[in-house]
């Protein structure tokens, strides 16, 4: 039974068809970013797709819908081959190369075993996904993995629940500068992020999706923030990337309800990843046997999706 809404949802990947005909991913205002040493573009066919963050030498936490897409008959469809992905790291400019910048093939994709999203309509749930590359990156001024805060839900938990709208927390990435009429973003961009609460979040997101009057976003790994001012949003292209705060990685970039500003962006909570995480790590890093590639929604060439309801 399809539930009726009048807003639409934007998952913030890039590269594939934008229904409002661009073909583009950008932040929306903010600051040109030096090079964040853990930030890391993750391209299909060699173009800008997602962000992410080296969580380890060979380890890429990102969104589980990034890897998703349209084929060319814009149908959805599962891919498995990792083929078309690679991880770009130390560099801030996507149109040029430097000394600095590293490039690595992908090995594994791997969803987080409560990811729920297979397209359409579906609101995304746990967006945490891994990429495990053929080769580790090497550790230099420019690429360097962020430490997780703890390897403990309970704990990690602890920590979020101390972030207020007074934190100082930040996101980057290389998304959209405008909704409309602009091309991919040549250079990492960041911007100031603030809390949003549970109760405000809902109350913002409701009128544009009834669903989210009774969607427990606590209980589905989620976590709202927006821009501190009212002219930045994260937008088209920034999905998977880095939600800072005071230092500590707390989220993962998963959707937006319509394009207005004001509207809180929604992020996957990093501390449901830490414990899966741990499970994997030493075998996904380490082991010399085949990692399992599990087939994930792919979505080609999208730079905003804009979800009607069925």
């Amino acid at each position: 039974m399809a539930v009726e809404h009048s807003g639409k949802l934007l998952l913030i990947f890039g590269l594939v068809v934008n229904v409002l005909g661009n073909n583009d991913s950008k932040v929306i205002g903010g600051q040109l970013s030096r090079v964040i040493p853990f930030m890391v573009s993750v391209q299909q066919h060699a173009r800008h797709h997602c962000g992410g963050s080296l969580v380890s030498l060979s380890n890429v936490l990102l969104a589980c819908h990034c890897f998703s897409g349209f084929n060319q008959f814009q149908k959805l469809v599962n891919v498995t081959d990792p083929k078309v992905f690679r991880v770009v790291a130390g560099h801030t400019d996507l149109e040029t190369t430097s000394k600095n910048q590293q490039i690595r093939e992908v090995k594994s994709l791997l969803k987080h075993p409560r990811c729920s999203w297979w397209g359409g309509n579906d609101i995304p749930k746990f967006d945490l996904a891994l990429i495990v590359t053929k080769s580790a990156f090497k550790t230099t001024a420019n690429v360097k993995p962020i430490g997780l805060y703890s390897k403990s839900k309970k704990s990690f938990e602890e920590r979020i629940a101390q972030i207020t709208e007074k934190t100082i927390c930040w996101s980057a990435g290389w998304g959209m500068t405008a909704k409309v009429g602009v091309g991919t973003s040549r250079y990492l961009k960041y911007l100031v992020m603030r809390f949003v609460p549970y109760s405000k979040c809902k109350t913002s997101l409701t009128p544009i999706d009834a669903r989210f009057k009774t969607f427990n976003m606590i209980k589905n790994g989620q976590i709202c923030f927006q821009g501190a001012y009212k002219s930045e949003a994260v937008y088209g292209g920034d999905s998977g990337g880095p939600l800072v705060c005071e230092s500590q990685l707390i989220g993962v970039t998963s959707f937006v309800l319509n394009s207005t500003n004001d509207i809180p962006t929604v992020f996957a909570k990093v501390s449901e990843f830490t414990e899966w995480y741990g499970g994997i790590a030493h075998r996904s890093v380490d082991s010399s046997a085949p990692v399992p590639q599990i087939g994930l929604v792919f979505l080609v060439m999208i730079n905003l999706v804009e979800i009607e309801t069925l």
